[in-house]
């Protein structure tokens, strides 16, 4: 089985690599040689070496080794930075998607095409701590970000024969495969003495989950043939406060660096409101019981604080 997956800079497609212990990995893509054993194909437009998902000609060449699956978790992520730089998010989350997509159906239309969108489409009206969010949750976005990944998803549905789309909730994983969540860029940005402004409201209730938790139900899902041609919300089981949340995140902070989180809140930015969403589909997909998926699962505090430890060597080793 051949396996694409984009976003090799991302913390769930670097996780994903491992979640597929039976394919051999071998990245090359200047010339597009691989070993003869099927391999998967793992590149992003990030890393100087590997595919631009922008580029349609690049693309062509390596979906001709027809992959069985695609799983695309490349994107121009941050909200704030998609509002700075709309052209450039347009071009990486539509155009990009646009590109793979079209690349697939020409060399290798049966292909499972797997989308990793974002809750950012869904209307934060329309949910609240007492009515999760789930598959069925009104679309509409309110940030650029999120109208990007809503036409990827698009895309995806109405031009892939087999697809599926996943909506994560909150994940964070370590530096420095995550460089995108506020748990990290605070904590990287207080080493050098910067500030950052985090847009979201302490009294708000959201759902923060360890990215491994999920690696093994993103495996199941994806080898389960019931999921396919669906929407997939991917979250926890253990809502709390922004500020419950934070207060955990300068605990372990100040306990791996003996050092104050940097930041300014700026509740007023938080455009999602209470994010709680319902897991039951996923873990009904995944063949996995809120019981297993609870006993198996890294609580975010020990998450925080290993990451916190990943970015402790890696500053060490660059003084």
């Amino acid at each position: 089985m051949k396996i694409l997956i984009t976003g090799l800079s991302g913390n769930v497609s670097s996780a994903l690599i491992k979640a597929f212990p039976d394919n051999e990995l071998k990245i090359d893509s200047k010339d597009c040689t691989f070993s003869k054993k099927e391999v998967p194909l793992v590149y992003n437009y990030n890393y100087k070496k590997e595919l631009d998902i922008r580029n349609r000609k690049k693309i062509d060449k390596y979906m001709q080794y027809k992959p069985d699956i695609i799983i695309h978790t490349a994107a121009y992520v941050n909200t704030n930075r998609c509002e700075t730089d709309t052209e450039g998010a347009f071009k990486t989350n539509v155009e990009g998607t646009m590109n793979l997509v079209e690349s697939m159906n020409k060399y290798s239309p049966d292909s499972l095409f797997v989308n990793f969108s974002t809750t950012a489409t869904m209307d934060p009206n329309t949910y609240s701590k007492d009515n999760p969010l789930n598959e069925t949750t009104k679309q509409n976005p309110k940030t650029w970000y999120g109208q990007t990944k809503i036409l990827a998803e698009h895309i995806v549905k109405y031009r892939c024969k087999r697809w599926i789309n996943f909506f994560p909730v909150f994940l964070f994983g370590n530096i420095p495969t995550d460089t995108s969540s506020m748990v990290n860029i605070t904590a990287y940005n207080t080493i050098y003495n910067k500030n950052t402004d985090i847009l979201l409201d302490p009294n708000i209730y959201k759902m923060w989950e360890y990215v491994y938790n999920f690696i093994p139900i993103f495996r199941n899902i994806i080898l389960n043939k019931k999921s396919e041609n669906q929407d997939i919300v991917i979250a926890g089981n253990s809502p709390k406060t922004f500020g419950e949340f934070l207060n955990i995140c300068e605990n372990k902070f100040e306990k791996v660096f003996n050092k104050k989180l940097q930041y300014n809140l700026k509740p007023e930015g938080d455009y999602l409101k209470n994010h709680i969403a319902n897991n039951s589909k996923m873990l009904n997909l995944a063949n996995m019981t809120l019981e297993q998926f609870n006993k198996n699962r890294v609580k975010f505090e020990d998450g925080i604080e290993f990451s916190y430890k990943q970015l402790a060597k890696l500053v060490n080793k660059n003084a």
